[in-house]
């Protein structure tokens, strides 16, 4: 009769490859995760600033169909093309003329601020800050340059 003896444990050769194997591969997908963060955070700047853009386009489609839609933000209405002239009243609430639920202003990273009337800065941190501007007689969200963020920076992220 025949005594099989199986060994119980992994030899030195077997388990520098397996560890060889898993850097090889956490080395192929540390790359792909790298700016998840920074993209997901870009992915909701771009959801908000759609969000205020139709919004603004949402009014002025009533004003252009209705002569007589009377759209007010406090004491500020609609200019004479038919566009807000302002996304806010300045009271620390972002967006709230053109959006139900609108953004708490901060200076700190990951949040909105306005820096003045009309005029939006994101913090991704302190050395990186992206503007946008309302221009009201347009009617829409421009890219302005920013702290390390530049204007064609801001498009590439906001409008492609």
């Amino acid at each position: 009769m025949l005594i099989y003896h199986f060994k119980r444990a992994f030899t030195l050769i077997e388990l520098i490859f397996v560890i060889l194997i898993m850097g090889l591969l956490v080395a192929a997908a540390i790359p792909k995760f790298k700016n998840l963060i920074f993209n997901s955070k870009k992915a909701a700047i771009k959801s908000l600033i759609f969000s205020v853009q139709a919004s603004i386009e949402n009014i002025h489609g009533k004003w252009v169909i209705n002569d007589e839609y009377n759209w007010s933000c406090g004491d500020i209405g609609l200019n004479s093309n038919g566009y807000p002239q302002i996304l806010d009243k300045g009271d620390g609430k972002l967006f709230s003329c053109v959006l139900k639920s609108p953004i708490i202003a901060c200076k700190r990273a990951n949040c909105w601020d306005e820096n003045e009337t009309n005029y939006y800065q994101y913090y991704f941190s302190n050395r990186k800050v992206l503007n946008v501007e309302y221009n009201a007689t347009l009617g829409k969200i421009l890219c302005k340059d920013g702290i390390n963020f530049s204007e064609a920076e801001c498009n590439e992220t906001l409008f492609k």
